[in-house]
């Protein structure tokens, strides 16, 4: 089921029955039966009741709140605690170097793969020869990191790929915005822009599916657990950055959907990023809902992209309880 995104500031969610009720200042309402609501996004100035707020506990709807650039603020979660046993475990194989740098090979590979994947399609009737020369590069950094010997030398791999990969992205755009490379915090150009805002959502969809496997999602094995920060989907989303986000911005880029008064220069802490447009946000979100879920194959069964989030974090418990090594997702 898709999420239901409360994305304009003047919106307010109540509830009516068995529906969730959207009303706007200008009169406009609809309704959403709650058994269809798989989540909630809720961006600032949209407004939640507090029946509509219980209703998301009792039903335990994964509600997300957002800032209107998609900076992530935090989730709605009822008290009830579970899966302490699966989590115990977790938290003991942050001691444990060989399983943190084997899972840790494992989603770089499937980061790196499903790089490939995308580079190989898009470049498919242009044939740059810097792309092939990237691709060429790629396939060399797969067959090196089994070699890793420790996590930092694996980040060294990972930062050297995702390096040579946004080198050659503009050549895959029909419009580039001023691209040349990833920024963030703040995004400097439109392409950082849209990145950094999909990711955000991806983040929150493998956050989503963290939770629902019974893992705890402060605690990665790759990334480093801090304050604040959700590690374990951080690792999760790596091998699907590509396919989800980045597929979203060639589609929209080279389709000719993105103006660029679609965006505006903010002001935020002085750092002058550069925002989408109300309206361009939600032409990001309908697409972004439109790949996630996409049914592709997964291991000879047809799955969309947001059930395979769930396999995949599923795959790990089974990992984390002594079962089968962890298996990327590797797009065919």
């Amino acid at each position: 089921m898709p999420a239901l995104y409360l994305s304009d500031s003047d919106a307010v969610m109540g509830v009516e029955g068995d529906c969730f009720k959207i009303a706007a200042k200008d009169g406009s309402r609809k309704t959403v039966p709650m058994m269809n609501v798989d989540s909630v996004v809720v961006f600032v100035g949209a407004q939640v009741t507090t029946q509509a707020i219980a209703e998301l506990l009792q039903r335990d709807i994964p509600t997300t709140f957002l800032s209107n650039h998609g900076r992530y603020y935090g989730r709605l979660v009822s008290t009830e605690t579970k899966s302490v046993e699966l989590r115990l475990l977790q938290y003991k194989h942050l001691d444990n170097t060989d399983f943190r740098l084997n899972f840790s090979k494992s989603i770089i590979k499937g980061k790196i793969l499903n790089t490939l994947y995308i580079l190989k399609n898009v470049n498919r009737y242009r044939g740059f020869d810097e792309v092939k020369e990237c691709i060429a590069g790629l396939h060399n950094t797969v067959r090196k990191l089994d070699e890793a010997p420790s996590l930092d030398s694996l980040r060294g791999y990972e930062g050297s790929a995702s390096a040579a990969y946004f080198k050659v992205l503009p050549d895959l755009l029909k419009e580039n915005f001023g691209f040349s490379g990833r920024n963030r915090r703040p995004p400097k150009d439109p392409i950082n822009s849209m990145l950094s805002f999909l990711y955000t959502l991806l983040m929150y969809n493998v956050y989503t599916a963290t939770v629902t496997a019974g893992l705890d999602p402060a605690v990665g094995f790759l990334h480093e657990y801090t304050d604040n920060r959700p590690a374990l989907p951080l690792d999760l989303m790596e091998e699907f950055r590509v396919l989800l986000a980045d597929q979203v911005v060639f589609d929209m880029v080279n389709h000719g959907m993105v103006p660029l008064d679609g965006f505006y220069q903010g002001e935020e802490r002085d750092a002058y990023p550069v925002l989408i447009q109300n309206d361009l946000r939600k032409k990001i979100i309908a697409r972004y809902e439109k790949r996630i879920a996409t049914v592709v194959l997964y291991e000879g069964e047809s799955y969309s992209y947001r059930k395979i989030l769930e396999l995949q974090a599923r795959r790990l418990v089974r990992h984390i309880r002594g079962g089968e090594a962890y298996k990327p997702f590797v797009q065919q």
